[in-house]
């Protein structure tokens, strides 16, 4: 019994720990201010950085969002979602930390390039990215099949993505039916309290391994 106390509350600790540090980046970058004193730029007359974090969260957040971009959410996201999947017990694998930077850099030429030819002017992938498209632009513009090439790298991507947050195909085929149950059930309860329908067939958010049920109203 104490042996299994001792396991949770190590989990739940590493599970907060991972959290807090996700928080931290997200509040970090959200709240980034261009006034802010930073590594590089230093302005003594300012008394207080705007930053929620202080001097530490502008100069994290300055030099993520220099080298990152916008792409830099995506750490947060990362931190944040693993400790989710830690609290359940779905420990974060080395391959995770692996493929971590190589969804950043995809990410980050993959914002260059969106607002490069789509626009996008929200998106920004940081120095980083816009090397990285003026490399490709250097190597591969005039190449026959530079669109392909692109397809190409954005599926890399999100098979990257996929394996940083330790998602498998399983998982991805158990989210898409929990969805479908969810927006069912939702049609059939409104259609039951508009009086369309007398009588409502309730599909089990969860599947179990022996057969799916549903209750009725």
């Amino acid at each position: 019994m104490f042996a299994k106390f001792k396991e949770n509350l190590k989990k739940t600790f590493l599970s907060l720990s991972v959290l807090s540090i996700g928080i931290f980046i997200f509040i970090s970058l959200f709240t980034f201010h261009h006034s802010d004193n930073t590594f590089f730029k230093y302005d003594s007359t300012l008394i207080e950085n705007k930053n929620a974090f202080g001097l530490l969260g502008s100069v994290i957040s300055e030099f993520l969002l220099e080298v990152f971009g916008k792409s830099s959410y995506f750490l947060s996201f990362f931190f944040i979602f693993h400790s989710v999947r830690v609290f359940f017990s779905r420990f974060m694998s080395w391959y995770c930390w692996g493929f971590l930077p190589i969804s950043l850099i995809i990410l980050c030429f993959g914002a260059e390039y969106l607002v490069k030819n789509f626009g996008l002017e929200n998106l920004d992938g940081g120095i980083l990215g816009l090397g990285l498209l003026n490399y490709y632009y250097y190597f591969f513009e005039n190449l026959e099949y530079d669109k392909s090439l692109v397809s190409v790298i954005f599926f890399f991507g999100l098979l990257s993505l996929l394996v940083s947050l330790n998602i498998g195909i399983s998982e991805i085929i158990n989210s898409f039916k929990f969805l479908t149950r969810v927006t069912l059930n939702s049609i059939f309860f409104i259609l039951y309290i508009l009086k369309l329908s007398k009588r409502v067939k309730f599909q089990k958010l969860f599947e179990s391994k022996k057969s799916v049920g549903s209750r009725k109203i």
